[in-house]
């Protein structure tokens, strides 16, 4: 689940999209190393890339309603004071 809560600090908070896209790049290298020894994580990863990319096209579509920018506003103020 922090692999997903930090997907979306990173598609809220623009400066923390790349500390996001570098954690995922090892871990895309990692499952591409042990693909062979891992075939069910490795089968696994490949549905949760498609899960990631849902995220990002559900947020976009989200945001057109007012309560949902209001919650978005939210979160990004709670994960800025906690990082603060």
């Amino acid at each position: 689940m922090d692999f997903i809560k930090e997907r979306l600090v990173s598609l809220c908070i623009p400066e923390r999209s790349m500390l996001y896209k570098e954690k995922e790049q090892i871990f895309k290298d990692k499952m591409d190393k042990q693909k062979n020894e891992l075939k069910e994580e490795y089968f696994n990863y490949q549905y949760f890339l498609k899960l990631e990319q849902k995220i990002d096209s559900s947020l976009l579509f989200s945001k057109e309603s007012e309560s949902v920018k209001r919650a978005i506003d939210y979160f990004v103020y709670s994960e800025r004071s906690n990082k603060g």
